[in-house]
């Protein structure tokens, strides 16, 4: 997610109307949706958004380890 982050961030600089998702909803796709919508953010800001992320998936019905 952190790592495409940064094209999605990219694509909001170079005007860009849209982000790529070649391979359906992913956590890459998530970070470039986020990098277009809040731009260039400090990595803390992106950690934490994470970990609160991850933990809510995990916490549901298709992040259960079985």
């Amino acid at each position: 997610m952190k790592q495409s982050w940064k094209t999605g961030a990219e694509r909001r600089q170079d005007g860009s109307q849209t982000v790529a998702f070649e391979d359906g909803l992913t956590w890459g796709s998530i970070g470039q949706v986020l990098g277009y919508l809040l731009g260039d953010v400090d990595e803390k800001q992106k950690d934490e958004l994470y970990d609160l992320m991850l933990k809510a998936y995990e916490g549901s019905d298709r992040g259960k380890v079985i």
